[in-house]
């Protein structure tokens, strides 16, 4: 019989300035340069540049990639609203260093 794991995936979406390890976070949501998702069970960090320049763009690579937290510099009310209806755990974090070194610290991150 195969044991069912209940545990959940953790997936760590992060709105970037630019598509880079060192990258800070954007200081906008809508208008990030791109999005890293760091999975918890497969390392390393995907990568995605932002193209479409919305915020239609992100929630639907957020929903694709399954993204359960997410850290960004900035969101506005409605977009965090929304997230966190879809079960999205949404944190602030600093936009002065790389973004990536905040996902071990996420707990950590003041909640949006």
């Amino acid at each position: 019989m195969k044991k069912i794991n209940s545990r959940r995936e953790i997936v760590v979406g992060l709105t970037l300035t630019a598509l880079s390890d060192t990258s800070p976070l954007s200081p906008f949501f809508a208008k990030a340069g791109c999005i890293a998702v760091v999975r918890s069970e497969r390392p390393p960090p995907l990568y995605f540049k932002n193209q479409a320049w919305t915020g239609d763009w992100i929630f639907a690579l957020l929903t694709e990639q399954r993204v359960t937290r997410l850290i960004c510099g900035f969101i506005n009310l409605q977009a965090r609203a929304c997230l966190t209806a879809r079960g999205v755990d949404v944190r602030f974090g600093p936009c002065r260093k790389p973004a990536i070194e905040l996902v071990s610290v996420f707990e950590d991150l003041p909640k949006a």
